[in-house]
This record gives C-alpha cells, structure tokens and sequence, in this order.
C-alpha cells in the first residue's frame, strides 16, 4: 500500500527545495495538502511525479487537461507571493490542486474552470478537504472572471504563447499574474505587475507546461 504521506515528503524534499522554493508559507500548504485527493483513482499513483499529471483526456472537443509539475507549481506560486489579504484568481485549475494551495495563503480564491465535469470534481476534493474561502466560476479561462474582479494575484495554470490581455485588466493595483508565457521548445515565468495604469513584467525561470486551452495568439498587449 503507497504511503503518500512519504510521497509527498519526498516530493517537497527532492524537487520542491531544492529549486529555491523557500517560502515557510507554502512549504507548510503543500506538506498539509494529499496531492492524490486531486487526481483520478487510477492515477493516484503518479500524484507525486516529477512532471505535468494528465486528469482529463481529450473529449468531446474538449483539450486534454494537466495538473503543473509540483516543482513548476510551486515556484509559480512562491513568484505571485500571495498574501493572507490577497483575493486570487486560479485560471484553470482543473481537479483543484492548485486552488487548495492557494486557499491556504490567500484570503479568497475564485476558481475559473471552462469544463463544468472538473469544476465538480475540484469542489468536491476541495470540500473534503476543509478549505474555506474558495468560490467556483464556471466560463471561458481566457475571458478570467470580471464579475469578481479585481484580484491581487491572477495565477494561470498553464503555458499561454503571450499575455494575456483580458486577464491582465483584471488586476487591482499592484497586483501580479503569474504564467508560463511561451512555446513548446522554450516558456519562462513570467510576473506581470500592474502600477497605475502601466504593466510591468519579468521573466524568471525557464519551464515547461502543456498550453493550457482557450487562450489564442490574436491579441497582443502593450507594455
């Protein structure tokens, strides 16, 4: 029988330090949340492993659907540094993973999801596990939630080819978008910050992330 408990430890230990995640905050969300509550059954067994965790295949015209790699995940959340004041956006985050974390650094997180199936399988997991302050919005990722806004952080589960402009209106004064912004051969973390009326970005480490849907490359944004 896999003790997770190990797994997860293991995980936090072997790929989560020692690439610089070093916030107490997150550290302590992610050793207190069963990453294996969020994936399906037959999959539980691949809820620790070093990489994106396909949860939902292809179907009916609906895209394939990931969990980040852990590593990927953590470090994108430590860049946002989320406080406990902080209203969250979580754009996609499929069974819920990414929420529950958030949910324990933030004051409240509203979780968009295009696909109404995940959007229950995400409460549920979400419910069992205690977390308060959380919302579901089900609707388009790219068009973020504006009947909520505006957010302080904005975090983006999934690698999108530019900005996104429509989500990055949605931003409250000083606060930040995280995402993975580029191809399939080469995508960087990128923070983006509003101040004022302008925003600024920065690029901060390389990683990889399936292109997360319902984003298109028809809009350009300016900086």
């Amino acid at each position: 029988m896999t003790d997770y408990k190990v797994e997860r430890a293991a995980m936090i230990e072997s790929q989560i330090r020692p690439n610089n995640v070093t916030d107490a905050r997150l550290l302590e969300a992610l050793y207190r949340t069963p990453r294996e509550a969020f994936v399906p059954p037959s999959l539980q067994s691949l809820a620790y492993m070093d990489g994106p965790l396909r949860v939902e295949p292809s179907r009916d015209g609906q895209a394939e659907r990931y969990l980040l790699a852990p590593m990927v995940l953590a470090r994108l959340i430590q860049l946002a540094r989320v406080s406990t004041y902080d209203r969250v956006l979580d754009v996609g985050p499929a069974t819920g993973y990414s929420t529950a974390i958030l949910a324990q650094l933030g004051k409240e997180v509203v979780a968009l999801e295009t696909d109404a199936g995940l959007l229950l399988v995400a409460q549920d997991a979400i419910e069992s596990e205690g977390l308060a302050g959380v919302k579901s919005v089900i609707g388009p990722l790219a068009d973020g939630a504006p009947a909520e806004a505006q957010f302080d952080v904005i975090f983006v589960n999934g690698r999108l080819t530019e900005a996104p402009e429509t989500l990055l209106k949605q931003l409250a004064p000083g606060g930040r978008l995280v995402a993975l912004i580029g191809n399939e051969v080469s995508a960087k973390a990128t923070k983006f910050t509003r101040l004022g009326d302008k925003i600024q970005s920065v690029t901060e480490f390389d990683a990889g992330a399936p292109m997360l849907p319902g984003f298109t490359t028809t809009t350009e944004f300016a900086f």
